[in-house]
This record gives C-alpha cells, structure tokens and sequence, in this order.
C-alpha cells in the first residue's frame, strides 16, 4: 500500500509518520510526503520516503492520502487536488467537524473518505484514535487505516455521529489534562514546593493513575475510594470540588467542545 501525507509537516502527522517507519507497517519507499513547508520534512531524507512537490503528486502516487490540515484548510486542499482523485484512492481526514458528505461533495463524486479523530500522544505512541468510515469504503480497506493509527496507539472504530463526541472526550482531552496539572504544579509552589519538585510529583502521579486505570480493573469511583480515608485529607479536597461543582465544569467544557465541532461540521 502506497500511503500519502498532506501537511506532513504538523504534530498529527509527525507522529502518523513515527509510527509507520517504526512499525514497518509501510516500506519507507511507499511513504509520500507534502508540506507547504518542505523544509520541515528534511528530516526524513535519509529514510527513503518520498517529498513530494505539491499536493496533487501526493495524491497522483498514493493509494490512501491522509489530510493532516487544520479544517479551515482542507476545503481549499480538497478544491486543488479533486481533478487528481480517482474512485480507487482512499482519503483519510483527521480534520475536526468535518463530514463525511462535505468532503465527497467537495471532491464532486461519491469518493473513499475515511475521518479519523486523532490526539496528540501519538507523538510518544501513545495515541488515542476513533475511526469511521462508510460505503464505498471496503471493510479491508478500513481495517488497513485502523492499522496505521494502530501503530501510534490505541485505535478504535466508531460511527461518524459519534466522532464530535470523541473529540470532547479523547481529542481535546490532552488538554484538559494539561490543564488540571499545569493548576496543580502552580499550587504546589504556592503551597511552598519549588517549581522542579511540583513537577516531577505531579507528572509522576498522572503517569502513575492512567496506569492504575489501565490494569487494575477497577472503576475511577473504586479507586477514589482506595485513596480516601473518612475525614482525611484527600476528603477534604474531594469535598471542596464537590462544593465547587468541578464535575459540572468539566462536563460543560467537554459540551462546548462538543458544540464547537458540530458548528465546524455545519459551516462547511
């Protein structure tokens, strides 16, 4: 299978690529790369990819092209390369918001489109990916996408009008978790830790948790009742965010991203 990248040059991208040539799911030579900035893609000159000259070679020599542009941009892309899109070629978008429909109507015919929500820890393959698709995708051809985002993490498929829903959950949610420690390293220098100290202790204990969550089988609820004590001091925080509503504040944001994306997916 012959794989092309258009905007080759992002962090999705980046890592899509780390993944492949780590994996060797694809050979190097049937990798084909595109960027408005060619010079960021030097990078893989010694790795036997191809740099393309333009979007539409990308395309031309490719057999599944994954759109890694922001989704403002992929109509414009989309408008460029149609003439070079054949009903044989696969095209994969990561962009968020934007359907399967808008796509097809944008190439001018009833095209392969496969949308991926993807999210930034498949820069350490650690990624967290939704997939879906819909005829004239083959199931075979669907599998073989699911197989690259395999390479750079977890990923699973889901139904398009699932895929807004993914984005509040898995997509965004790198960084809300950024947030919540960026908040607890801040307060542990308040609190009279310096900087290094609040850091290390923090990043360990998120590391640490998803850890937890991963294999030990239990509920995020059975395991916050592992680390409270009747009076203690984890009670003691766990009751402020209550009194707080912390869990509304979460949930209203992961709303609004939600929304965002149905809005981005309306507009086009």
């Amino acid at each position: 299978m012959k794989v092309g990248i258009i905007g080759a040059a992002g962090n999705m991208a980046t890592a899509v690529i780390q993944g492949l040539l780590k994996s060797n799911y694809v050979n190097p030579q049937d990798l084909y790369l595109f960027d408005r900035d060619c010079e960021k893609l030097r990078v893989y000159g010694e790795q036997s990819v191809h740099i393309c000259s333009s979007n539409i070679e990308t395309v031309e020599k490719s057999d599944y092209i994954i759109f890694c542009v922001k989704p403002q941009v992929l109509p414009d892309v989309l408008d460029e390369i149609k003439t070079a899109i054949t009903p044989d070629k696969c095209l994969v978008s990561i962009a968020a918001g934007v359907p399967i429909a808008a796509i097809k109507k944008a190439v001018g015919f009833d095209c392969k489109v496969i949308r991926v929500m993807p999210n930034t820890p498949m820069l350490l393959l650690q990624g967290a990916s939704a997939l879906a698709y819909e005829p004239p995708v083959s199931i075979q051809e669907f599998e073989a996408v699911i197989k690259i985002f395999e390479t750079a993490g977890l990923a699973i498929a889901c139904e398009e009008k699932q895929l807004n829903a993914v984005t509040a959950v898995s997509g965004s949610g790198p960084a809300y978790v950024f947030a919540l420690v960026k908040a607890m390293v801040e307060q542990g220098v308040a609190l009279g830790l310096d900087e290094d100290m609040a850091s290390k202790l923090t990043f360990q204990t998120m590391a640490g948790s998803a850890k937890m969550l991963q294999s030990s089988g239990k509920t995020p609820q059975q395991l916050i009742d592992m680390v409270t004590s009747p009076k203690g001091t984890t009670q003691a925080a766990l009751k402020y965010f209550a009194e707080h509503h912390l869990d509304g504040v979460i949930k209203g944001g992961m709303t609004a991203c939600k929304n965002r994306a149905d809005e981005l997916g309306k507009s086009e």
